[in-house]
């Protein structure tokens, strides 16, 4: 072989080497909507890494540089272990969680996929800023070493930013898909589940580095709807159906940890639009314009430009009438699930004796129900008016709507809209009345009297 020759064979392997790296970068991409899945080849240790690890939940400052994690990768995901957790998670559940993960997961509304596919199918891609990391690390940590006493895994959106930036502000970054896991659950499912729930949020971050709302009512709605999607029902909502009035769909800090509000209106969301995967990419990419943009995709769905204060009475109504039924019923899966069971809402109180009158609060974005003796007669009316007082800590209830619909013909359903509501004092007071004597007030059809 000449010398020309040899030196063309050289350059033709050279490119073909070249474009196997840029095939091997591009496995960090978002993956396309349903890619087909490969064959589990099994988990090793790949290596050791030295992460930041933040200590405490309160202190966004306060960091620890622990050596040693285990890495485990598959694909693109990788599992780190904390140094002390080596001994006590074994090596199979690495195993188990990675496959589900990347390969298949089983009970998910796609089952051939893996859960991190599957997410970002749904939700939309994760931050590629950095393309020689894995699109997700998922680091286990060791609650004995923090001050972590949660469960729930978090990410820290300093970890889309540089070293050197990160530096600047005074924190660390690790520089990539973090999401960080207190090790209390000691279940594999409770693990699947939890991490689940976490993933949309890297689709909503989408790499930013502002501060992470955590308290944003849709970036919690979405994450139920993951739990949907990947196939966990886990929820008991025996107790919101008895006390419906406790809950706010917008409001974070009412009295239960867990909203069951949130995973109402994700199920509301997916059983209402025309196509799920869609519609949630689509609040993925605006989940901080909550209210805006659940407006603008019915919008796109129906043509029908709704306020959502219209799309939240909807949504009462959609409850109302799916009681004692599997949730979502778009996606319930008789051969492995049937979804979460909405029990029959309770009412809050029963109204015997005409006229009606009572007097009660309910939260903005919240609702409950009133039984009646006997059906609302032909003709009477019915009076609600919103006696809120100003006060500290009550900044929106003043300005609140309270409005009220038919469930059946013995019951009715209060709510209020038309307000955001800033912490649990924003209680809305109400008074109702109905007076079966249309003599009192003019004679007409049955009306609404809003103050």
């Amino acid at each position: 072989m000449s010398r020309v020759q040899l030196l063309f064979v050289l350059i033709v392997c050279l490119l073909a080497s070249s474009h196997g790296l840029a095939s091997m970068h591009g496995r960090t991409s978002a993956a396309p909507a349903f890619p087909a899945t490969q064959k589990a080849t099994g988990t090793s240790i790949q290596s050791f890494q030295n992460l930041w690890v933040q200590r405490s939940a309160l202190d966004n400052f306060s960091f620890e540089y622990v050596k040693n994690f285990s890495v485990y990768q598959m694909e693109d995901v990788a599992i780190y272990l904390h140094p002390n957790l080596v001994s006590v998670f074994p090596k199979d559940k690495i195993d188990l969680l990675l496959e589900r993960f990347v390969q298949a997961s089983e009970t998910s509304v796609y089952p051939e996929l893996g859960y991190v596919p599957l997410i970002r199918s749904f939700f939309g891609p994760f931050p590629q800023k950095f393309a020689d990391k894995a699109a997700l690390h998922i680091v286990l940590l060791d609650t004995k070493e923090t001050e972590w006493r949660s469960s729930k895994p978090f990410l820290l959106p300093q970890d889309q930013m540089t070293e050197e930036v990160a530096e600047k502000i005074g924190t660390k970054s690790n520089q990539g898909n973090y999401l960080y896991v207190p090790f209390l659950m000691d279940q594999t499912e409770e693990l699947l589940s939890g991490i689940t729930k976490a993933l949309p949020q890297f689709s909503i971050l989408d790499g930013t580095t502002n501060a992470y709302e955590a308290g944003n009512w849709l970036h919690l709605a979405l994450s139920e709807a993951a739990l949907f999607v990947g196939g966990f029902f886990l929820n008991d909502l025996s107790k919101f159906a008895s006390s419906t009035h406790l809950f706010s769909l917008t409001q974070e800090n009412t009295p239960s940890k867990e909203n069951p509000l949130h995973t109402l209106f994700a199920s509301y969301l997916l059983d209402t639009v025309s196509d799920q995967q869609r519609a949630l990419t689509f609040l993925s990419k605006n989940a901080s314009q909550g209210k805006i943009a659940v407006e603008a995709l019915i919008r796109a769905e129906s043509s029908r430009p709704l306020t959502f204060d219209l799309i939240f009475g909807n949504f009462v109504s959609y409850l109302f009438s799916n009681e004692g039924l599997s949730l979502p019923v778009s996606i319930s899966r008789p051969d492995i699930y049937e979804g979460i069971l909405l029990p029959p809402l309770q009412s809050y109180l029963s109204l015997s004796v005409y006229p009606y009158q009572m007097e009660a609060a309910v939260y903005p974005y919240g609702f409950l129900a009133v039984s009646l003796k006997s059906p609302i007669p032909a003709g009477a009316v019915v009076q609600i008016q919103n006696v809120s007082e100003n006060g500290p800590g009550n900044g929106c209830a003043k300005s609140a709507s309270v409005l009220w619909k038919p469930i059946n013909p013995k019951k009715i359903a209060i709510y209020s809209v038309g307000c955001n509501p800033l912490s649990a004092r924003d209680l809305v007071k109400f008074r109702l009345n109905i007076f079966d004597k249309p003599s009192i007030f003019p004679a007409s059809p049955l009306k609404i009297l809003a103050r």
